[in-house]
């Protein structure tokens, strides 16, 4: 016959007899190693389950309440035509080549018909990005010559998911942070606001490929360089219609450097 102490179910780890002597009946002092390894295995998989879940619960609550969304700088193309029929002939030493830079003021070409000449001038600091023409040829009044893409952003064309907590407004805030190893952040607010689009995650690293989102137009400071193209994230406040000073972002020089130039996006 068998004789020994019966087992605990989880083995050799616990005291036979619920930890009492068998002669006296007094309990038995546990070592602490043993303790500890009881702990180990009972206490501490049910704190580590609570603190995932305490975390994961975070996480989700601060992804809820994300007011943000993503942007690119933009600046609208500046087409130059011949303001008269006549011959079109450059009006520096050399012809115009594709991405020359220039600067607003240069001249660029001339236009000559008969007794009658006339310059036209860059408008905006940018790039030569199109030529529609060949030197000494004949144009008709209003043939598009030349295109220049502005070397500095206008505004920018932001996407905010329509599943964010708060939906944008215009003259609303945002915080605006450039993408790359120096980011710059500023303050502006949103211009316009636009129909929902599809697809928006194109614009940017954030969002699925079916997401959809509402596009705006954010103001860029006079104080502030970004180039056309350039990649930004928006971070909007939980509850702001205003800019953080409460007084209106400063002009950009769209209207300035642009007049008569539209934003055919949103149009």
């Amino acid at each position: 016959m068998n004789t020994s102490s019966p087992t605990s179910p989880r083995g050799q780890n616990s005291p036979p007899n619920g930890g009492r002597s068998a002669e006296t009946g007094a309990l038995i002092p546990i070592p602490w190693s043993l303790r500890w390894k009881l702990i180990r295995e009972r206490a501490l998989p049910l704190a580590m389950f609570a603190c995932c879940a305490a975390l994961a619960a975070l996480l989700w609550s601060r992804q809820s309440l994300f007011n943000g969304g993503w942007g690119e700088v933009y600046a609208p193309h500046v087409e130059l035509a011949a303001p008269i029929a006549g011959q079109v002939l450059p009006a520096g030493e050399r012809d115009l080549r594709l991405y020359d830079f220039v600067k607003a003021g240069d001249r660029l070409l001339r236009v000559e018909w008969a007794d009658q000449t006339v310059t036209i001038t860059a408008p905006v600091d940018g790039y030569i990005t199109a030529l529609h023409y060949v030197p000494g040829q004949a144009v008709a009044d209003g043939t598009l010559l030349t295109v220049i893409t502005p070397a500095r952003g206008q505004y920018i064309v932001g996407y905010v998911p329509q599943s964010q907590r708060n939906k944008p407004l215009e003259k609303m805030a945002v915080t605006v942070r450039t993408r790359g190893n120096l980011p710059l952040q500023f303050a502006s607010q949103i211009e316009r606001i636009g129909p929902p689009i599809k697809n928006s995650a194109q614009h940017g690293n954030r969002g699925s490929a079916n997401s959809a989102g509402i596009p705006v137009r954010i103001a860029i400071p006079l104080d502030v360089q970004l180039r056309p193209g350039d990649m930004v994230d928006l971070q909007f406040p939980t509850d702001a219609t205003e800019t953080p000073s409460g007084e209106p972002v400063p002009v950009t020089r769209a209207d300035e450097e642009m007049q008569g130039a539209e934003w055919k996006l949103m149009s």
